[in-house]
């Protein structure tokens, strides 16, 4: 049996309904910069995360790059401070579609500066709602 992994952090942020293999990626800052090489298509879209009218991020949807689909979940996150302001202003997951077809995922958090990026190698399963960008 495969091993496989619900991260929280993404549940909290964009919704249940996310699979991930247990094998993580290495990823840096260039490697996010790769994501958005290609066209960004319009218009953008909003996504319903939970069942509160505040629960949304707007989708980005990247073409014809390095990859040949990325689709962006992005959350802006509520500042007090700036630490806040520093570390903990958005949150985002890219879907990333791999020339074999196989989707990897890159949970990643920050503000001025990256303060977290986690990589998954395959993402098993995602909500019906982005079904249709892929």
């Amino acid at each position: 049996m495969l091993n496989r992994t619900v991260d929280k952090s993404v549940e909290r942020d964009f919704g249940k309904g996310f699979l991930f293999s247990e094998k993580t990626l290495s990823v840096t800052e260039e490697t996010l910069e790769t994501y958005k090489t290609g066209t960004l298509q319009k218009p953008y879209a909003q996504y319903q995360t939970g069942e509160y009218k505040y629960d949304k991020c707007d989708v980005l949807v990247y073409t014809g790059g390095q990859y040949p689909k990325v689709v962006r979940l992005c959350k802006d996150m509520p500042t007090f401070d700036s630490g806040d302001r520093e570390y903990d202003s958005w949150h985002d997951l890219y879907l990333v579609q791999e020339q074999s077809g196989t989707i990897h995922a890159v949970y990643c958090t920050g503000g001025y500066r990256i303060a977290t990026i986690r990589g998954y190698a395959k993402v098993y399963q995602y909500p019906h709602e982005l079904k249709q960008y892929f």
